[in-house]
């Protein structure tokens, strides 16, 4: 029996070494790595609303330029990137 017990316990071993690693993949609601990641996205929810209102006021002026359409490309690239991510948690 002492034979058995040993290879339960290998077992349970090498189940824990495989949740650590998966528990490294996986971000639980809970932790705290998801709290700062969801107050990040709340703050940029504030600032893209206004960054996206600054876009629609100047939708039709001829006071941009192109370096600076460019800027606003990226920047809107940004914002919806990390939307998209936590969509996606």
């Amino acid at each position: 029996m002492s034979c058995c017990r040993s290879n339960k316990k290998k077992d349970t071993v090498d189940s824990e070494e495989k949740k650590g690693f998966l528990d490294t993949l996986v971000i639980g609601e809970n932790s705290n790595t998801y709290a700062a990641f969801d107050v990040f996205v709340s703050a940029m929810c504030l600032i893209s609303s206004y960054f996206y209102g600054y876009l629609a006021c100047g939708r039709y002026g001829n006071f941009n330029t192109e370096k600076e359409e460019g800027n606003d490309v990226v920047t809107t690239t940004v914002f919806e990137v990390f939307f998209f991510i936590h969509l996606l948690l």
